[in-house]
Formats: structure tokens, sequence, C-alpha cells
């Protein structure tokens, strides 16, 4: 998204928060809902930056306790198993023909 106003241009980015060195996204991958002004929990990807929220990590068939033991979790993203509208474009229905 490009603002152009004169001779200035400025660009919209994601909004992201610093966490342990790793700069964390502040939305849920999947549902897009902020971190900011929900009350729901988050779990962090080990590997990338994403943020699942709780509801999300339920509905694609994992248990939420079983995630927040876990010290190095994976989000769905980086297994190629994400449902999220890009991630499936990207990827295409033929990766996700085998969980329905």
């Amino acid at each position: 998204f490009f603002l152009v106003d004169h001779l200035h241009v400025m660009t919209r980015q994601k909004s992201r928060v610093p966490t342990s060195g790793i700069t964390r996204e502040t939305f849920c991958h999947i549902c897009h809902i902020s971190s900011g002004t929900s009350r729901r929990k988050f779990a962090n990807c080990t590997k990338c930056s994403a943020i699942v929220c709780k509801p999300c990590v339920e509905n694609t068939g994992a248990y939420w306790s079983s995630v927040q033991r876990q010290r190095d979790w994976t989000c769905q993203k980086c297994l190629g198993t994400c449902p999220c509208k890009k991630c499936f474009q990207a990827s295409g229905p033929a990766v996700f023909s085998d969980l329905r």
C-alpha cells in the first residue's frame, strides 16, 4: 500500500514486536486477529516470526495444552500445512487433499 504526498512516498509495513531476539508478528498468521486488541492466547513459532491464536491452533487439529508444553513448536506455515488463504493459494489444493 503506497501513499504519495507530493514528493514523499510512504509504505505501510506489518507491525512487529521484538521478542528475545526474534521480531514477532503482532497478529495471528491464520485469522489475522491482532494480539494487541484481542484477549486470545497466542503460540509463538520457534522457526519463524509467526504467531497463531488458540482457536486457529485448535482448528488445525492440535491440542492447545500440548502446544503450550512444547519448547520448540513449529507453526503450520513452516510445516507446509497452513490453512490460511495466502499459504493455500501458494501451495495449491493438492497439499490439502489428504487432510479432507
